[in-house]
C-alpha cells in the first residue's frame, strides 16, 4: 500500500506539476493577449492624432492667405469636418485656432485650451506637436492639442492648433466594441463577459490623465499608475505588470498593460482586476488541485479496497499457517479467494489435512507404544516386586534354617566339645578348647548371617527396635555416634513397609560406615496418618550428589539404586542431598494409603 501510495503521489504530482506549468504558460499568454490589446489600442490612438494632423494639412491650400471671416468661415468647416466626418473612439475635435509666428490669433472656431501659442511648440522643430491639454474654455478637460504647422506669413510660420476633447466615462472599457466610449445610443456592456471590461488611462509625461474610461475614472490630476511606472524609467518597450501596492480609488492587485507611445509623449495603461484577468488560469488551477485531489483520494481508496482485497487472503493464510505451526490441525482453512491465492489455499489445505494424518497416526503409535511401556513397565515393577518378595522370603527361609539347624548345631557341637574337653586330659584338652573356640565363633558369624538376612527383631519387636539394633551392631564398631528420633515408636505398619523401610534405613547405614568417614549420623522416622517418612543424615565428607548419581556409572551406586527401586515400588519420593564437606542426607516418604498391596 505504502508503494501504491508513493507511486500515486508521484503520478498525480507530476500531472499537477505539468499541469502548473501549462497554467503557467496560459497566465503568460494572458498577459501578452493583454499587452497586445493595449498595443492595438496605442495604435489606434495614435493614428487619430497623425489622423487630425493630416486633416489640418488637407485644408491648408483653403487656409493660406486668408483673413477676417473667411478664415472663420474655412475654421468652421474643418471643425465640423474633424467632429462630424471624423469618428474618433477616444476624443473629438472642440475647437481650432489659427495663430502667427508671434502667437496673435489670427482666426478662431470654438473653445480653445491656449490663448497664445504655447512656447513648447515654438521651441520643437517638429511638424507636429501634441500636447496634453487643460481644461478648455468651456470649461471641458481636453484630451490634447494638435498643433499643425501650415504655412507662412511675414511674422513667420503660421500655426492650426486643434483641442481635442477626451471621452472620458465611467462605464467599463471593451476594446471589442465599435461604438465610442459613453455613446448613449451603444451598450458595449450588455453582452461583454467580465473578461472584456477593462480600464484604459492615458496619460502624459509628468503623470497628468489625459483620458480615463472605466469604473474608477480619474479625469483630472496625476495617474495613481505613474509611480509604478516611474520606477520603470526609462520605459522604451511595452511591458505587462502586477500591481499590487494599494492606491486610491484602485483595487489592491490588478494587471496593467503599460504602453508608451513615442510619437505624442503619453502613455497608455490599459488594467484589469487580477481576479477577473486570470480568471481562466485560476479556475483551471483550482480544478486541477480539486480533481486531482479528488482522483488521488479516489484511486488511493481504490487501492486500498484492491490492496485489502489481495491482502485479506494472504492474512487469513498467515493466520491459519500460524494455527498449523502451533499445532491446530482441526480448524479448516477457509479463506475467499480466487485465481494464485485459491490454488495456494487448496495446497495449504491438502497439507493440512495429511499433516493431520500423519499427526493422528503418530498419536496412535505413541499411544499404543505408551500403552505397551505402562504394561512392561507394570511388568517389570510387579516382577521386581516378585523379586524382592521372594529375596525377602529366602532370606527369611535361610535366616530361619540356619536358626533352627545350624546355629542349633553348632550349639549342641559346642557343648559337646565343652564337656569332651572337660573329660579328656593334656594335650587332647588343649585341642578341644581351641575346637570349642572356633564352634563358637562360627557360631557368633552364624548369628550374625541371620541378623543381617532377617533380623528377627523386625520381626518380633517391630520397626524402630530393629534400626536400632542395626545402628549398634554397624555404626557402634566404626566409632560413629549416632541418635534417633521417632514420633510413634508404638506403631506398627504392614510388615513389608517396615522390612522396606528398614532395608532403605539399612543400606543408608551401610554407607554411612563404608563411605562417609562421618563422626555422627542423625536418623530420624515420623509416622502419620497419610505416610511414613525417614531420613538418614550425616556429617561425613559428602560427594557431588548430581554427578555421582546423574551423570556418574549407575553401576557404581547399586545401593542407592536398589533404595530408588523400593521406594518406586512403594510409590514413595526419595531424595539424596550431598555436596563436597557438607555430609549426606537421604529422605524418603512412602504414602500409606496407597501402597497396602503393593508388596505383598
Amino acid at each position: 500500500m505504502l508503494y501504491v501510495a508513493v507511486g500515486l503521489t508521484i503520478m498525480f504530482g507530476s500531472l499537477i506539476f505539468f499541469g502548473m506549468r501549462a497554467l503557467a504558460q496560459a497566465t503568460s499568454l494572458v498577459f501578452q493577449e493583454r499587452l497586445s490589446t493595449a498595443l492595438t489600442i496605442a495604435v489606434t490612438v495614435e493614428r487619430d492624432l497623425m489622423h487630425v494632423s493630416g486633416d489640418v494639412h488637407a485644408a491648408e491650400p483653403r487656409l493660406v492667405d486668408l483673413r477676417g471671416p473667411a478664415l472663420n468661415a474655412e475654421l468652421h468647416d474643418l471643425t465640423s469636418h474633424l467632429a462630424i466626418a471624423d469618428s474618433f473612439a477616444f476624443f473629438h475635435a472642440s475647437g481650432v485656432r489659427v495663430l502667427d509666428g508671434t502667437g496673435t490669433l489670427m482666426a478662431s472656431d470654438g473653445p480653445a485650451f491656449f490663448t497664445s501659442l504655447p512656447g513648447e511648440v515654438t521651441d520643437v522643430p517638429a511638424r507636429v506637436h501634441i500636447s496634453v491639454g487643460q481644461v478648455d474654455t468651456s470649461g471641458e478637460p481636453g484630451f490634447a492639442v494638435v498643433a499643425t504647422q501650415t504655412g507662412t506669413d511675414p511674422t513667420g510660420p503660421t500655426w492650426v492648433m486643434v483641442n481635442l476633447v477626451a471621452h472620458n466615462s465611467s462605464d467599463a472599457f471593451v476594446p471589442s466594441s465599435s461604438s465610442r466610449p459613453g455613446d448613449p445610443e451603444s451598450d458595449p456592456l450588455g453582452s461583454a463577459t467580465p473578461a472584456e471590461l477593462y480600464h484604459l488611462e492615458i496619460f502624459g509625461p509628468d503623470g497628468t490623465i489625459a483620458l480615463s474610461i472605466g469604473e474608477e475614472q480619474h479625469t483630472q490630476g496625476v495617474s495613481a499608475h505613474f509611480e509604478a511606472i516611474r520606477q520603470l524609467d526609462p520605459l522604451h518597450d511595452p511591458i505587462v505588470l502586477r500591481h499590487d501596492e494599494p492606491s486610491d480609488g484602485l483595487e489592491s492587485d490588478h494587471v496593467m498593460a503599460v504602453v508608451p507611445m513615442a510619437e505624442s509623449g503619453l502613455t497608455l495603461v490599459l488594467e484589469q482586476p487580477i481576479d477577473v484577468a486570470l480568471a481562466l488560469p485560476n479556475s483551471l488551477r483550482r480544478q486541477l488541485l480539486v480533481w486531482s485531489g479528488v482522483g488521488f483520494a479516489a484511486a488511493l481508496a481504490i487501492a486500498w479496497f484492491t490492496t485489502k482485497a489481495v491482502a485479506r487472503p494472504t492474512q487469513q493464510l498467515t493466520m491459519a499457517a500460524k494455527r498449523m505451526a502451533q499445532g491446530d490441525l482441526e480448524s479448516p482453512i477457509e479463506v475467499s479467494a480466487s485465481d494464485e491465492v485459491a490454488t495456494l489455499v487448496e495446497s495449504l489445505e491438502s497439507m493440512r489435512r495429511q499433516t493431520r494424518a500423519a499427526y493422528q497416526a503418530v498419536e496412535e503409535a505413541n499411544r499404543e507404544l505408551e500403552s505397551r511401556v505402562r504394561s512392561r513397565t507394570a511388568e517389570l515393577g510387579e516382577l521386581l516386586s516378585k523379586v524382592i518378595t521372594a529375596q525377602e522370603d529366602e532370606r527369611y527361609r535361610l535366616a530361619r534354617e540356619l536358626h533352627d539347624e545350624t546355629a542349633q548345631t553348632l550349639g549342641a557341637l559346642a557343648i559337646i566339645l565343652d564337656r569332651a574337653r572337660d573329660s579328656a586330659d593334656g594335650a587332647v584338652s588343649a585341642h578341644l578348647g581351641g575346637a570349642k573356640q572356633l564352634v563358637t565363633q562360627l557360631l557368633e558369624e552364624t548369628r550374625r548371617l541371620i541378623f543381617d538376612l532377617r533380623p528377627m527383631v523386625l520381626d518380633d519387636m517391630g520397626l524402630v527396635p530393629a534400626i536400632r539394633w542395626y545402628a549398634e551392631t554397624r555404626l557402634d564398631p566404626e566409632g560413629i555416634a549416632w541418635t534417633i528420633d521417632v514420633d510413634h515408636p508404638e506403631v506398627r505398619l504392614a510388615p513389608h513397609l517396615e522390612t522396606a523401610l528398614f532395608r532403605i534405613a539399612q543400606e543408608a547405614m551401610t554407607n554411612v560406615a563404608k563411605h562417609s568417614a562421618a563422626g555422627t549420623t542423625h536418623i530420624s522416622l515420623s509416622i502419620d496418618s497419610d505416610s511414613a517418612r525417614i531420613v538418614v543424615a550425616d556429617d561425613g565428607r559428602g560427594f557431588e550428589a548430581d554427578d555421582r548419581l546423574v551423570r556418574g556409572n549407575p553401576g557404581q551406586h547399586v545401593g542407592i539404586a536398589g533404595m530408588r527401586e523400593r521406594v518406586t515400588l512403594l510409590r514413595g519420593r526419595m531424595e539424596v542431598r550431598s555436596a563436597l564437606g557438607t555430609g549426606t542426607t537421604v529422605e524418603v516418604e512412602i504414602p500409606l494409603a496407597d501402597v497396602a498391596a503393593s508388596v505383598p
